[in-house]
This record gives C-alpha cells, sequence and structure tokens, in this order.
C-alpha cells in the first residue's frame, strides 16, 4: 500500500511471551499432528473411538435427562424428559452393544452431510459467480458430493475407516496449523529503536 512497511513490532516483553506462546502452539500441534497420522494409519480403530465416544455422550445425556426430569417433577410432568432419557440411553447402548452398526449409522449421515454440504457450496458458487474464487468454491462442492458419493455407496465397507480417515486428515491438517502459528509468533519482529 504506496510503497508503506506494514510490519507491526513488538518489545522485548511480548516478544518473550509469543515465544513462550510458540513453544506451546508447536507442542499442541505436534500431539494432534500424530494423533492425526494414527488416525490415518489405523482409520478402523479411529472409526470406533469416535462412534464409543459417541455412545457415551448418549448414555451421559440419558442420565442427565433423569437427573432433570426428577428435579423438576414438583412443579412440571416429566414425562417427556423421561421419554427423552429413554432415547438417548437406548441409542447410547445400541452404540456399545453394536459398535458396527453404530459405526453404520455415523458413516452414513457423514455421507449424507458431504452431499448436502458439497450441493450448498456449489449453489453458493453459483450465487458468487463473476467475482474472485468462485470456481474454487464450485470445485470444493464438487469434491464434497463426490466423497458422500463414495462413502454412501462403499457401504458397509466404508463404516470401517471412513469416518476415522477423515477425522485424521482434519487432526494433521490442525496439527500443520498450530505448528506454523508457533513458528511465527517465534518468529515475530522486534520493535525498531
Amino acid at each position: 500500500m504506496n510503497g508503506q512497511d506494514l510490519t507491526i513490532y513488538f518489545t522485548d516483553r511480548e516478544q518473550k511471551e509469543f515465544a513462550n506462546m510458540s513453544k506451546w502452539f508447536r507442542g499442541m500441534g505436534i500431539g494432534i499432528l500424530i494423533i492425526g497420522i494414527l488416525a490415518v494409519i489405523l482409520p478402523h480403530i479411529a472409526t470406533l473411538t469416535v462412534q464409543m465416544l459417541v455412545a457415551v455422550i448418549l448414555i451421559l445425556s440419558g442420565i442427565l435427562h433423569i437427573a432433570h426430569a426428577f428435579t423438576v417433577r414438583k412443579w412440571r410432568d416429566i414425562t417427556w424428559e423421561l421419554l427423552f432419557a429413554i432415547l438417548f440411553l437406548f441409542t447410547g447402548l445400541l452404540f456399545v452393544t453394536y459398535p458396527m452398526s453404530g459405526a453404520f449409522a455415523l458413516t452414513v449421515m457423514l455421507g449424507l452431510f458431504f452431499l448436502m454440504l458439497g450441493i450448498f457450496q456449489m449453489l453458493s458458487a453459483m450465487a458468487w459467480r463473476q467475482r474472485p474464487g468462485w470456481g474454487w468454491m464450485l470445485t470444493g462442492g464438487a469434491l464434497s458430493i463426490i466423497l458422500g458419493i463414495i462413502v454412501i455407496t462403499g457401504l458397509p465397507g466404508t463404516a470401517l475407516w471412513s469416518i476415522g480417515l477423515i477425522l485424521g486428515i482434519d487432526l494433521i491438517f490442525s496439527g500443520f496449523t498450530l505448528i506454523m502459528i508457533g513458528n511465527h509468533l517465534k518468529n515475530l519482529p522486534g520493535r525498531l529503536s
């Protein structure tokens, strides 16, 4: 912008704080990157782990609904709260008892999510035509639709690996991003004297 230097400079104290934060960001990034790599290498284990986590969340939600029902019973009917609790508990216990069926159900939802995401991205890109980057939006939407089709048409086989693989790839990118932020924080310029 008119040849001006837009670099922001920091004091020595600020640089030390950023250097400490830099270590934290890089350490966290490396940890997340390693977990992501493991999820990509062992996607079936990562898929079952996610599915079991969903099961635990559903069961805990059911227990909380029961507790809530008995705390409000003095001033309102608890029928609906108990029905919600039963639904959460039943679904969570089904996920624990039949882990592959749970993974299958989550994979179907994931495939449908990617299909809908791709459609929305492509519609958004069409509305964004004549502006920079709309082609990338259109391409991203098409890739999401292709991924959704691969996940759904590959069932039941994709239920074994798709959630874990996609989670792993996301964790790898997240970890890499945190490492890059940490490196950037470490190398911030000092204030000119």
